[in-house]
């Protein structure tokens, strides 16, 4: 992924323009991109600074610079760089500077540190010989991290990918985005909802005339957790390609001054282009229907993949389904930490009438407390600290579902 700090964006007016490299200076990028991942691959074995210090003395034109560092930084993300095998570097450090000063105060007067014969010492007590003491001495730097695997991309895909990372490294400065999709594909539009789930992002899906508009909070409107938050939010762009058409415009704060602009993107899926893969469930939803399974219970648990409209609150995609023989169908839906505020909306429709029993699970982090809804509503709200637990959920599903037969 990109930072801000690579992409070179023109401001006209109140909106920013990104351009990815075309006609000659995409082809400068191909043989930027060539020369680069030729170097990387040359180069498994060797420590990384010996790696980027290679890669500089590619040939670049000076107006090629940022262009270069945008290419090369996603080629070693691809890369895989490990730390050389042997004693924890700590330890050895520490054992160093103690035994050198306990020497120290062992000295007599006129006498001096004999730097070569400590090393040899601490090298012998840790199985090293003594030509390899200074290198292990900082093999935990990340400059002397050896490459071990360099990437596999042509670099038509290089360049290729940095197109992409432009516009996603735009949204890590989002403070709201406004996409409307087109597709007569349904399940583009549910690989794109269920990508914002999987992804954690704040969205709100409205259905239009000519097909639908999705808002989403972007990084800048969080207090918190913005960093891993945009990188989730650029993440949902490859998803938004797959539907035969969409325009998305973002409200940005760009550059020092974190001036107001607007970052468009229009784009959609190539006729005969494979659709993207479904995304499997978020690792907390995962481990929940595994401990589910593991439960000595009628409770079915699967991944919800269904949309459902929820009235006052337009769509929603459940995680997970429960179903049990005697209290019927119980959807979860998984809203973590991120807003209280859309928390607050579910409370909203549940006490205006829920056509259907619901659990919603939220992180203790976001100060909400499970009475604030009453029990006799068909729906829920599961609170809880780290992990979910599943006889927790089980035991909340079966309170919505006794509610929602009552009122039904």
């Amino acid at each position: 992924m990109l930072t801000a700090d690579l992409v070179r964006g023109t401001r006209r007016g109140d909106k920013l323009l990104v351009s990815p490299p075309t006609g000659k200076r995409r082809q400068r990028a191909l043989e930027i991109a060539e020369a680069s991942c030729a170097l990387t691959a040359a180069l498994v074995g060797e420590p990384r600074d010996e790696v980027d210090a290679a890669l500089q003395s590619v040939p670049i034109q000076a107006a090629d610079q940022l262009l270069a560092r945008g290419l090369q930084k996603l080629l070693l993300d691809t890369c895989t760089f490990e730390a050389a095998e042997g004693p924890d570097p700590r330890v050895l450090r520490e054992a160093l500077f103690l035994q050198a000063s306990a020497a120290r105060q062992a000295l007599g007067d006129g006498e001096h540190l004999n730097d070569a014969q400590l090393r040899a010492e601490v090298a012998a007590a840790h199985g090293l010989d003594a030509a390899q003491i200074d290198a292990a001495l900082y093999a935990d730097l990340k400059g002397t991290h050896v490459l071990t695997a360099a990437g596999t991309e042509t670099a038509t895909d290089l360049v290729d990918r940095y197109c992409l990372a432009l516009e996603q490294a735009v949204l890590l400065r989002a403070e709201r985005v406004t996409v409307h999709l087109q597709s007569d594909d349904p399940e583009s539009l549910r690989r794109v909802l269920r990508a914002c789930k999987f992804r954690r992002l704040l969205w709100r899906l409205v259905r239009e005339e000519a097909g639908w508009r999705l808002e989403l909070d972007g990084p800048v409107s969080l207090l918190r957790a913005s960093t891993r938050y945009g990188l989730q939010l650029a993440l949902l762009l490859p998803v938004l390609r797959d539907c035969d058409q969409f325009h998305l415009r973002a409200d940005v704060r760009w550059g020092k001054a974190r001036t107001p602009l607007t970052f468009v993107v229009d784009g959609g899926r190539r006729r005969g282009a494979r659709a993207a893969p479904a995304l499997p469930p978020p690792d907390d939803v995962a481990r929940l229907l595994e401990d589910i399974a593991a439960l000595d219970t009628l409770w079915q648990a699967e991944a919800a993949v269904d949309i459902v409209e929820l009235p006052g609150v337009s769509w929603c995609v459940p995680d997970v389904r429960l179903r049990h023989p005697e209290f019927g169908e119980v959807w979860l839906e998984v809203m973590g930490y991120w807003s209280r505020d859309a928390v607050w909306k579910r409370v909203e429709l549940v006490e205006a009438g829920l056509d259907r029993a619901m659990v919603f699970a939220l992180s203790s982090r976001l100060r909400v407390s499970e009475g604030v809804l009453d029990p006799d509503l068909p729906g829920a709200l599961y609170v809880y600290k780290g992990v979910m637990a599943a006889r927790r959920v089980l035991a909340r599903a079966e309170e919505a579902a006794t509610a929602h037969a009552a009122t039904a």
